[in-house]
């Protein structure tokens, strides 16, 4: 499943407070996090596994999506989409972001469920609304290209924008893709090589593009990689 392994690693992420809910359920979720870290040197999966039913079963959102994430196959266990699903839904409705992208993702590609393309597209479109850079990037794809939702390539690479700025790899070449080729945008060569060099910086090369912006001016190459040198990522929102 294409988004386990970046679902795993919210597992350790500190989850924001939420007032609402108990201080004991939060101090379980923080304990279960200790033990479910391989790098913490006090990893017991059991421990940390019951710890962290005993914070969703208390209500605790970030909770019920961690368990959702165990079910999904994490530590190599064998998937449990039955009890993915129960777990994320809670956490979804309760509006926790990335358990309505998770969800979305699920419906997305049919694992665990029917196959359903605008309920997928409403749960994304969701949790980008709420600043998850994973779901803004892959909104912005699904409007680009109408896939659950109305065609915009304008709307869509918007998307890609706020999630290109915010850290995301991916989004970041498909952003330089789109201002390379002016789909949805104008197109921009330097602002198109600026982002392909944030994206290949991170791992993310693309030899299209190498052959198509190598053929820059000298003067936009090097503007280009002052705008690059220059990119903080944007803070998530709180």
């Amino acid at each position: 499943m294409r988004f386990v392994a970046a679902a795993l690693a919210l597992l350790l992420a500190a989850a924001a407070p939420a007032a609402a809910q108990n201080a004991d359920a939060q101090e379980k979720l923080a304990q279960a996090k200790t033990y479910l870290d391989q790098n913490g040197g006090r990893f017991d999966y059991n421990k940390g596994e019951a710890l962290m039913r005993e914070a969703a079963d208390a209500g605790l959102a970030e909770a019920q999506f961690q368990m959702g994430v165990l079910a999904l196959g994490a530590f190599g266990n064998p998937p449990e989409m039955a009890d993915a699903m129960a777990w994320l839904e809670k956490a979804a409705a309760q509006k926790h972001a990335a358990a309505r992208y998770q969800l979305g993702v699920l419906y997305l590609e049919g694992l665990g469920v029917p196959k359903d393309s605008v309920k997928a597209a409403t749960l994304i479109g969701e949790a980008a609304q709420q600043g998850n850079a994973d779901a803004m990037l892959d909104y912005g794809v699904l409007v680009f290209r109408g896939e659950g939702v109305k065609q915009d390539e304008k709307i869509g690479a918007q998307w890609l924008l706020l999630s290109a700025k915010r850290g995301n790899v991916i989004a970041q070449n498909r952003l330089a893709r789109v201002l390379a080729f002016g789909r949805g945008v104008a197109a921009d060569q330097v602002e198109a090589l600026k982002w392909h060099i944030l994206a290949t910086r991170a791992g993310r090369g693309d030899p299209e593009l190498d052959t198509i912006l190598r053929k820059l001016p000298e003067a936009d190459r090097k503007e280009a990689e002052a705008r690059a040198d220059a990119f903080k990522p944007a803070e998530a929102p709180e």
